[in-house]
């Protein structure tokens, strides 16, 4: 499947990236219909707030290839986020800026069902989700998730506790 070569160079950043301390732990990659792509990752805007990988990649589209076309894919760690916890999210939910900009095809290395409990319920809001097959892309998306439960138990307001979990678990989601 075409998308996992996406989510690879998404996960590729995240690693090469993973200690800065003002990134996070999901990356996006949006792929238009004829094959090029802008990609980001979650960034700490400050105050406990990020700005999500798709949001970043959807800014950095807008300045370098302008309108998102018909057509356009969004492929990225982590399912997209709807209304919860935007507390802690700069902008709008990621499936609201998604499909506001006709992004209805999203392919994820992970569902997170704190967000969604299932593909069915995503297709509800108008967002077609398909979830990699490939167990190894699978495992490091699912892996990167699961550090959510360490940041909510970190999180403090105003205050980013990714550096300090990151720092913790070194390289692990990625393998060796």
């Amino acid at each position: 499947m075409i998308e996992d070569k996406y989510l690879t160079d998404a996960i590729t950043s995240l690693r090469v990236n993973w200690q800065d301390p003002g990134v996070g732990i999901v990356a996006a990659v949006l792929v238009g219909p004829h094959g090029q792509t802008v990609s980001s990752l979650s960034t700490y805007e400050g105050e406990g707030r990020f700005s999500h990988a798709e949001a970043n990649a959807l800014k950095l589209h807008f300045q370098w290839l302008g309108k998102v076309a018909p057509g356009t894919k969004a492929v990225v760690t982590l399912s997209p986020c709807i209304q919860l916890n935007p507390e802690t999210r700069v902008g709008k939910s990621c499936t609201e800026m998604l499909l506001e900009n006709g992004i209805s095809q999203v392919h994820v290395g992970h569902l997170d069902t704190f967000q969604l409990p299932s593909i069915a319920a995503y297709q509800e809001l108008g967002l077609q989700v398909t979830v990699t097959e490939d167990p190894q892309l699978g495992s490091i998306c699912r892996a990167l998730a699961n550090l959510f439960g360490q940041y909510v138990d970190r999180r403090q307001p105003g205050e980013n506790p990714w550096p300090e979990i990151k720092k913790e678990v070194g390289f692990p989601p990625f393998g060796k």
